[in-house]
């Protein structure tokens, strides 16, 4: 018997066996679906400090998981928008094994809001803590606002290693009168910057896996970690406390795992509300149809589901403004956050990155892009199981711009972006911009292989002929988009090109949101306890009342740091 048995070894995962097992005196069991990291076994794909191996590998994916991208309206009735492929990791580490390594905390009225919503002890100030908790920074050292000893290094990559296209795009949002900041994540103004990584001196990366599974921390003998081992549901007892979970071993078996103090859910905002809802817990209209009797009614299970909605513009580039040297390097450098102004939105609600090298193939290669989000976007999606099966993926309706504040700010960020594109130290920096698709064609040739290599070796050369070749290229093989001086022109065209094609950042969050137990939608309490199930936590993103204004990893490890401290302090 195990005093905690953790269902899902992602950045939270990781971090709750950590720090729990630091107690000897409690016994603890990691459980991951996908395959385990080690430290002398990380694969290459994974420990580069370039993302895009590991973020398209299939090994290390929930393959068949898709996607309801858009907002359909109620007047608009027919078939709907065709499900898409979305990356959910399925490796030790999850998300922080193949994301793009980004350290954003976020603005502090992030926080005081998620106090104020219903999540005592979630503002700002008592959040800050674990932020510092969390990680050792290179170059600031250990301050007020910054750690020092923390698991995860987090460091910033000089200016003078910039690619041209990366110091190009800091030059023109400066041209705009974006200030620069030397920390984002101690001055919350508007400006730009030099992006916080989770990323060593040696330039790797470093996973929640990685930084906190350390080989030290794997030897302790109070601490199991069962890799390859999926959750297929959970046993009461009859006092209706969650005791112990069953499992699928690789070679087929089951499993049973007890558990004295408590099991905790850190699936992932998609699949810790499915499971929930295959085991009784949530609203009944999800699961009763598929013969699940209900056993805790809680509206807001797979509820809330928020999103960070994106698009961008890409940009054909000359050889100077390239990304050189090896895959080995990272292709993100600079960000920007501004404030949309909108009334009633807290500042730094938009972001936008600019990435050299935005695929690992031939054509990426000759490609740069600034990627812009809703950094706080209202728009709700849902989670739904399709059956009783708990392994099964589940219908994900991301819901994006149903909120037309959200749908509007990313209209103004394609204007913003064509603008930048525009100005006399980004136009010569390139040599044709245009506004980037991301669909399924896209994400297929980003897979490495052997026929995309090929593929794009043959197009590559197309690209570095005079104007009306390249651009004519372009649009027939890159994008989908029309020349972004079509779009500019015309603002119905304009919005409808970005609700056709905005996509999500992979930043899904809020499906079991903290709250108070009179609140309807809440799922859990501010220490993650699932209301009206003893024995049963939820802890990883999905317990954000709201999506912050930040790449959800770090807001991950702070969560998971911070409802780690709350569980041991409970004794």
């Amino acid at each position: 018997m195990f005093d905690h048995v953790i269902c899902g070894g992602g950045s939270a995962g990781s971090v709750l066996a950590a720090r729990l097992s630091e107690d000897p005196g409690r016994r603890v069991c990691l459980v991951e679906a996908g395959p385990d990291t080690p430290p002398d076994a990380v694969p290459a794909d994974i420990r580069l400090s370039y993302h895009g191996h590991a973020v398209y590998n299939p090994d290390f994916l929930w393959r068949g998981l898709k996607v309801t991208l858009p907002h359909r309206p109620h007047n608009q009735p027919g078939e709907g928008p065709k499900p898409r492929s979305y990356e959910q990791a399925r490796v030790m580490g999850g998300g922080s094994s193949i994301n793009g390594q980004l350290g954003n905390r976020g603005v502090p009225s992030d926080y005081d809001d998620w106090a104020r919503e219903g999540a005592a002890g979630w503002s700002w100030e008592e959040v800050l803590p674990f932020f510092r908790r969390l990680e050792t920074d290179l170059d600031f050292g250990e301050t007020p606002l910054h750690g020092g000893q923390g698991p995860i290094p987090v460091r910033r990559i000089p200016r003078d290693s910039w690619p041209g296209y990366s110091r190009a795009a800091a030059a023109a949002w400066e041209a705009s009168g974006l200030p620069y900041l030397p920390d984002q994540n101690g001055d919350f103004r508007d400006g730009w910057f030099a992006l916080t990584t989770a990323n060593a001196a040696a330039d790797h990366r470093v996973s929640a896996a990685m930084g906190y599974l350390t080989e030290a921390v794997r030897a302790r003998p109070n601490l199991t970690i069962l890799a390859r081992h999926q959750a297929l549901g959970l046993d009461f007892n009859e006092a209706g406390r969650a005791v112990a979970v069953r499992l699928r071993a690789p070679d087929g078996a089951e499993r049973r795992l007890e558990a004295r103090r408590d099991i905790i859910l850190s699936m992932g905002a998609i699949r810790s509300p499915a499971f929930l809802q295959s085991q009784g817990i949530g609203d009944p209209a999800d699961f009763a149809p598929h013969g699940i009797a209900t056993r805790n009614h809680r509206a807001g299970v797979g509820r809330n589901l928020q999103e960070h909605p994106t698009m961008g513009m890409a940009a054909l580039l000359p050889a100077e403004s390239r990304m050189p040297g090896a895959l080995t390097q990272r292709n993100i450098h600079a960000g920007v956050r501004w404030s949309s102004g909108l009334p009633g939105i807290a500042g730094g609600d938009m972001f936008a990155l600019a990435i050299a090298r935005p695929s690992w193939h031939a054509v990426g290669a000759r490609l740069g892009a600034i990627q812009a989000w809703v950094n706080r976007s209202y728009s709700q999606g849902s989670v739904r199981i399709r059956s009783a099966d708990a392994t099964e993926h589940p219908e994900v309706n991301l819901n994006l711009l149903s909120d037309a504040r959200d749908a509007e700010r990313l209209m103004d960020a394609l204007r913003r972006i064509a603008l930048w594109h525009a100005l006399p130290s980004l136009r010569g920096a390139i040599r044709y911009a245009f506004p980037a698709v991301y669909n399924e064609a896209v994400r297929k040739v980003a897979v490495r292989g052997l026929k995309n290599d090929i593929m794009t070796r043959l197009l590559a050369p197309i690209l570095e002929l005079p104007g009306p070749i390249h651009r004519a290229a372009v649009h027939a093989f890159i994008t989908e988009g029309p020349p972004i001086g079509q779009l500019l022109g015309d603002d119905d065209r304009l919005e409808a090109f970005v609700r056709a094609n905005a996509t999500g950042q992979w930043h899904v969050s809020c499906t079991c949101r903290m709250g108070r137990e009179d609140d309807p939608m809440a799922v859990t309490d501010s220490a993650g306890r699932v209301h009206g199930t003893p024995g049963l936590r939820v802890c990883d993103a999905s317990v954000f009342p709201f999506v912050p204004s930040a790449n959800t990893n770090f807001p991950t490890l702070m969560t998971a740091e911070k409802m780690a401290a709350g569980i041991r302090a409970e004794g």
